[in-house]
């Protein structure tokens, strides 16, 4: 939730530099790492879910995380662009 949570708290910022007649950019840092996890992994509390005792592994945890942030990225753009904002949000893997 640290992406989420610290762009909501950067929302004014943003949109005061947008309305100023600027522009604004959400960077968030994600990785390749996103391509290992599908869609269906997000049913948190589902059984045979990612989180499943017998089907959690670290790596698994690891790239539905950088998938979430990619999701968050691509939602948070499209979001921007409905409302006519000149904010712009990115992804990025850092290798």
């Amino acid at each position: 939730w640290g992406h989420y949570a610290l762009t909501s708290l950067l929302q004014p910022s943003l949109r005061q530099a947008a309305e100023a007649g600027g522009s604004a950019r959400v960077i968030n840092v994600s990785s390749s790492a996103s391509f290992g996890s599908s869609g269906k992994d997000f049913e948190f509390d589902a059984p045979g879910g990612i989180m499943a005792p017998d089907r959690y592994t670290q790596w698994g945890a690891y790239c539905q995380s950088k998938l979430a942030n990619v999701m968050f990225t691509k939602e948070l753009d499209a979001r921007y662009k409905a409302a006519g904002l000149p904010i712009t949000s990115v992804a990025l893997h850092p290798g």
